[in-house]
């Protein structure tokens, strides 16, 4: 999904990567990602649709970066960070502190896939994924990636319950290449 390529423990840094990446206008909601979290327990869903200055973003970002009601909006985002839904009933202070100390980055929610006929997973979300190992220079291929593997993280909320590997057929061959481009 679209979102941040870097790691940041500062939440000033974290909302401007929000107010960069993201439109309310187009983006429901994204997902902000402890960078050590496990079983979804480092995720909170942030409802940037729902925010009350979320017209106000749209129209900001319209007038482009160098306006100052950036700002503005990046301040707001930073205060609201506070009022996202964290996993698990976890105090907002707890999850703040999380960015704080592992880091975190931000991604596009992605909904759950339309179910399919005969498709036992359509009652979860599900979230393709692609690992890689990354070389310094790798010799055999020239690149410094090898895509190990692709599969589908099977997700009731932001809990992470299992995986199908690989990923479905419609978008492997997208994510290998993805996964490649990582390098």
């Amino acid at each position: 999904p679209k979102g941040t390529n870097r790691i940041t423990k500062d939440t000033r840094v974290l909302s401007e990567d929000i107010f960069e990446w993201f439109d309310p206008k187009e983006t429901r909601k994204v997902v902000v990602k402890h960078n050590e979290g496990a079983s979804g327990m480092g995720n909170a869903e942030f409802k940037i649709q729902n925010l009350d200055f979320a017209g106000d973003w749209t129209k900001c970002k319209s007038r482009g970066s160098g306006d100052p009601c950036k700002a503005e909006i990046v301040n707001k985002i930073e205060k609201a960070l506070w009022a996202m839904e964290f996993p698990l009933d976890m105090e907002p202070k707890v999850f703040i502190q999380g960015i704080q100390d592992m880091g975190a980055i931000v991604e596009e929610w992605v909904d759950p896939l339309t179910a399919r006929p005969g498709d036992d997973l359509s009652k979860y979300i599900t979230s393709p994924s692609v690992q890689a190992f990354v070389y310094d220079h790798d010799v055999q291929t020239g690149d410094g990636v090898d895509v190990l593997s692709t599969h589908e993280q099977i997700l009731d909320g932001q809990v992470f319950l299992g995986a199908v590997t690989p990923a479905r057929k419609i978008y492997n061959e997208q994510m290998v290449e993805m996964g490649r481009k990582v390098g």
